[in-house]
């Protein structure tokens, strides 16, 4: 029965490992409105408050306004740990301001699809579109998705500097599978925003201009990161600083079947060095490891006394770690591995993998041309 509870309580503890919530300050923000009096377009990037007005200027006609508002959040800024596999709730959390012109209303929350809308107040072609009332909206945002629809109350005992949590939808098949495909961009964004859904409304919510960061809209989301198994990568790239290759290719070093990758000494100046040193890379999806393993599968073709070699370089400090020396090195095959725990460096940005294979002599040799078999090299990546 122990054992039964504890084997649940360690699967409980991953299956709450795989849930992540983080949160991100609004990047950009584009507030769409007309001169309430004169008709007049406006566009801002640069307005205190993030506001949905409706057409009939606030609270006693004090605002001079009508409007939408709409915000890019950069997904990048969230910080997740890995790549997601869901989104379980969003929440956008505003800042009360209090603004003397502000009235009670319902306003719904907007977003689209289409990240390659332009947010610059200067060149934007969104437009308060009075032919789409309440919300001015119209067609300007497809892919269009709704939210939620909420109420924003004058006289909330919520003070100014107070927050108001909206518990946006997410269960949109196609607005879930935009998030999850720009949560794991890292150049992804999300957009939403406020707009009217009556004539009264004038949501006093704080904006980007506000000189308080800590007040700017937040979106607030939970997700479910997705299962990453570890990785087996095969090297696609070989540079040889010694010897040379007498059959086979890179290839043959992704799998283990005795079909190798043969080299040979070809010329080395000083006895003591190696006389075999290939530069391998590879390419993993996993940036930040714990471990990494460099496996190689090898042997000498030639008898005589020899040792290898293997390293893994640290893009981090430009150097070559993990060194796994076997001494003797013979004709029998053997499987190595030098291992990274923790693997710090050991992937750069792009997620590439440096490892190298060195041979050396090391007393006699019964050819002068000693030759190496490599059948198989990899990395293996734990996330």
């Amino acid at each position: 029965m122990r054992k039964i509870l504890m084997i649940a309580l360690l699967a409980g503890a991953s299956m709450l490992a795989l849930a992540e919530q983080k949160a991100a300050k609004l990047n950009v923000q584009l507030s769409v409105y007309k001169d309430v009096a004169n008709g007049g377009q406006n566009n801002s990037n640069s307005v205190l408050v993030f506001a949905a007005e409706g057409t009939n200027g606030g609270f006693n006609g004090q605002s001079e306004f009508t409007q939408f508002t709409i915000g890019r959040w950069r997904t990048a800024d969230f910080g997740f740990s890995g790549p997601i596999a869901s989104v379980t709730k969003m929440v956008l959390r505003m800042t009360e301001r209090k603004s003397s012109w502000r009235d009670t209303g319902p306003f719904r929350v907007v977003a689209t699809s289409n990240n390659g809308l332009d947010l610059d107040a200067n060149t934007s072609p969104l437009r308060f579109d009075t032919d789409f009332l309440p919300t001015g909206v119209g067609a300007q945002l497809n892919p269009f998705f709704n939210l939620g629809e909420f109420t924003y109350d004058r006289n909330s005992s919520t003070p100014s500097g107070g927050k108001y949590d909206y518990d946006l939808d997410v269960t949109n098949p196609a607005w879930q599978a935009h998030l999850v495909s720009q949560i794991n961009n890292v150049n992804g964004s999300i957009i939403l925003g406020l707009a009217p859904l009556n004539e009264q409304v004038a949501t006093a919510l704080q904006g980007i201009a506000n000189s308080d960061t800590g007040v700017w809209p937040e979106l607030i989301i939970d997700v479910t990161l997705a299962s990453i198994q570890p990785e087996t990568i095969a090297p696609d790239a070989l540079t040889l600083q010694r010897g040379q290759i007498i059959s086979g290719t890179i290839a043959d070093l992704a799998t283990d079947n005795n079909v190798a990758l043969r080299l040979k000494k070809f010329f080395v100046a000083n006895p003591v060095e190696p006389f075999v040193w290939g530069t391998l890379q590879g390419t993993t999806s996993i940036l930040n490891p714990s471990s990494v393993t460099f496996r190689v599968k090898s042997r000498m073709v030639t008898g005589g006394q020899f040792r290898q070699e293997l390293e893994q370089w640290n893009w981090n400090t430009s150097t070559y770690e993990n060194l796994l020396n076997t001494n003797p090195f013979n004709t029998v095959y053997g499987t190595r591995e030098s291992v990274a725990n923790p693997a710090t460096g050991k992937v750069n940005g792009s997620g590439r993998l440096q490892a190298r294979i060195r041979t050396f002599p090391n007393g006699i040799s019964a050819n002068p041309l000693p030759e190496v078999d490599w059948d198989l090299v990899n990395w293996i990546v734990n996330p």
